[in-house]
């Protein structure tokens, strides 16, 4: 697959100036943050003051990852809630990304913009690339950010054991690598939808499962059942880099640009 690097960066930049005009969409990349770091940091300063004889008794009834059980009952505890709790940052690449590639989409054909950008000789695959480095660079960007503020701000008053299992290898890597293929599928699968609907609230609905398989795991996390180490990250990576080869080729077969105009009207 061939791509004119020069049309691509129009677009982004294109793109980008879009994203900044949105409020909508700008206040979502703030709010949804802030309020995730709020809860994390929250809960595990309430979680430090609970009495040690209490916390003992929420991990006995709690089912704590092996690799956790050395730790003392309050760290056992703080970690685990802290790693579900990561899981959630995750949801940031998977729902921003979406907004914006629904919103952008949907919003062109709205705004008559979308005629004159399929005409140009920007190719499909050079659509939505364009489209989606757009879309997900800033949402991974403060994803990074939100990560770092929370582990920085617990840091100051948690056990030095919990921040280690919260920055262990596992996670970098989950951060590293699983954001951005994170954002990508759900780019890809947002314009899929934004294709077949033409109102950006049910392309957001319906894209909204794409968080379920991340839901999933943080609740094995609280049952015990998983605890993540870099060969499940590299795993999952493989697993995804398939899935979104998948749903690009599929994306790009189903994105009819000489029918797609006239379907919407």
């Amino acid at each position: 697959m061939k791509v004119n690097k020069e049309r691509i960066n129009a677009l982004i930049d294109r793109e980008m100036s879009d994203v900044w005009k949105n409020r909508m969409i700008l206040s979502s990349m703030i709010l949804l943050p802030l309020l995730f770091v709020l809860l994390m940091t929250g809960s595990m300063f309430a979680m430090v003051r609970i009495p040690d004889a209490k916390s003992h008794s929420d991990s006995q009834k709690m089912s704590i990852p092996r690799p956790l059980q050395s730790l003392p009952a309050k760290s056992a505890l703080l970690a685990t809630i802290g790693e579900q709790y990561l899981f959630y940052f995750l949801m940031i690449p998977c729902m921003m990304p979406l907004v914006i590639a629904t919103t952008s989409i949907i919003g062109e054909k709205e705004q008559k913009s979308l005629e004159p950008l399929l005409a140009t000789p920007l190719t499909t695959e050079e659509l939505f690339l364009g489209k989606s480095i757009a879309a997900i660079s800033m949402p991974v960007m403060i994803t990074w950010l939100s990560y770092g503020v929370s582990v920085l701000i617990i840091s100051f008053f948690t056990p030095r054991e919990v921040i280690f299992h919260l920055t262990r290898p596992a996670w970098l890597l989950a951060m590293l690598l699983l954001c951005p293929l994170i954002g990508w599928i759900s780019v890809l699968i947002g314009l899929i939808i934004s294709s077949r609907v033409n109102d950006y609230r049910v392309a957001q609905q319906l894209g909204s499962i794409v968080v379920l398989p991340i839901v999933g795991l943080s609740i094995f996390v609280l049952l015990g059942k998983l605890y993540l180490t870099v060969t499940h990250i590299l795993m999952i990576t493989m697993t995804m880099l398939t899935v979104s080869i998948i749903v690009l080729l599929t994306a790009v077969e189903l994105f009819e640009r000489e029918t797609i105009l006239t379907r919407w009207k």
